[in-house]
């Protein structure tokens, strides 16, 4: 009885310390929103418009979303809890700060809880494959992706080469109509699947050589895409292989969001990195996602829902009404300036295909690819499978439309190489 309440003491403490961590991470993104966002950035839609009843509800959410929020991390489900909150962090400022619509922010934590709850509720079971090696794993992996950076020089990729972050919108759109389409796919795999994977098992077995080679392939693959989020790709990775590891790696993760808005106000006021840090991190990395999806709905509730009218999935029943895909529907509309396609994940988009419904029916989608991905726990270990799958499961959290992620994006491909092989350290065998 004695250790029962002990244990429970100590949740209660941990649970109590991570949501003031959410707490004062909110609190320095308002600050950073009010100081650098608005001033600097106000043409990209950004305004100070508060409503400080809804400053209150967004207190109130934030607090209840920390209730529904796992405490450990036992298992990826809960990583990806906390993940998909931290994009809602900066939803909730904009919410407040800029007045915005309260029925949808409340349908996002309707969509945010189900996330949390369904991989609680449900467990499945995998069924292994045959295991191969991991070396020789790291080895076809590492083949298949510097034959498609071979491809890709051959087919002239040596002029579209480009390694400024400064320059990638300019070299994207050129880069995407230069080969053929087939590599949009391609491109993407290579980049949110086959480096990545081939990297995290080069740390599963300490092989330098192969780290390296998977590293280079990475930072090729965006000198020829042009994508910036591919450069950052092994960093996320390893950082995330290593912290979750120890047991306050989740806390760590944490505070290391704490830190990027406090880090971009500095970089604002004294110009450390040329205000670089505030523009890609503070802005582009949390608030410009955060906006989108509110101009989706702001889009969507006025023009009426694509019912994924630009899949095959429904068979051509649903005429689509635009001429170009939804994201630079957005971009062109709220952003007529730039000829850029505001991507969002599945609150944008869900809402975009089918308005509430279609933000519930991804939410419970995402719910069970997560309960997928705790039964890879029989065959891996959950920090390994945390840093192998964030490339691809970011970008229906944070970037893409469900469907697209699941194929373009590559998120079934890593699922079904994961079968391939196991990591668990009581079958180390290579």
């Amino acid at each position: 009885m004695l250790l029962k309440t002990c244990i429970c003491g100590r949740q209660i403490r941990r649970k109590a310390g991570i949501s003031l961590l959410y707490i004062v991470a909110f609190s320095l993104l308002y600050i950073g929103y009010y100081v650098y966002i608005v001033p600097k950035w106000a043409y990209y839609g950004f305004a100070w418009t508060p409503n400080w009843v809804k400053v209150g509800e967004a207190l109130f959410l934030l607090v209840l979303g920390t209730s529904l929020l796992p405490s450990s991390f036992s298992k990826p489900s809960d990583f990806y809890a906390h993940f998909q909150f931290l994009i809602i962090i900066p939803m909730l400022v904009l919410f407040s700060a800029m007045d915005q619509a309260r029925q949808f922010i409340y349908m996002v934590f309707l969509g945010f809880g189900i996330i949390v709850e369904i991989p609680q509720i449900f467990h499945l079971r995998i069924v292994w494959f045959p295991k191969f090696s991991r070396v020789n794993i790291i080895q076809m992996l590492l083949l298949i992706g510097y034959s498609v950076i071979v491809s890709l020089l051959l087919l002239g990729g040596l002029r579209y080469m480009n390694f400024n972050l400064r320059n990638v919108y300019i070299y994207r759109n050129v880069i995407a109509v230069s080969f053929p389409k087939v590599y949009g796919y391609i491109n993407s795999w290579v980049a949110k699947v086959v480096f990545p994977l081939a990297l995290a098992l080069s740390l599963v077995e300490r092989r330098r050589k192969f780290l390296v080679l998977s590293f280079i392939g990475s930072w090729l693959m965006f000198g020829l895409t042009s994508h910036k989020a591919i450069l950052f790709y092994p960093i996320a990775v390893i950082l995330i292989y290593k912290l979750l590891q120890f047991r306050c790696g989740l806390v760590c993760i944490l505070l290391g969001y704490t830190l990027i808005p406090l880090l971009a106000l500095f970089d604002y006021w004294f110009y450390i990195f040329h205000q670089w840090f505030a523009t890609l991190f503070l802005r582009r990395a949390l608030f410009v996602p955060a906006l989108i999806n509110f101009f989706y709905y702001d889009f969507f509730s006025q023009q009426g829902y694509a019912y994924w009218a630009y899949s095959k999935i429904t068979l051509g029943l649903f005429p689509y009404k635009f001429e170009t895909s939804i994201p630079y529907v957005i971009g062109e509309h709220f952003f007529p300036w730039a000829f850029i396609g505001a991507n969002t994940g599945w609150i944008g988009s869900g809402y975009a295909n089918a308005g509430f419904v279609g933000l519930l029916i991804y939410a419970t989608f995402i719910g069970f690819l997560l309960t997928l991905l705790n039964a890879y726990q029989a065959i891996h270990e959950r920090h390994f499978l945390v840093a192998v799958t964030l490339p691809t499961y970011q970008s229906f959290l944070l970037s893409s439309d469900l469907l697209t992620a699941l194929f373009t994006h590559g998120t079934l491909l890593m699922l079904a190489l994961l079968l391939l092989f196991c990591t668990k350290s009581s079958s180390r065998a290579t």
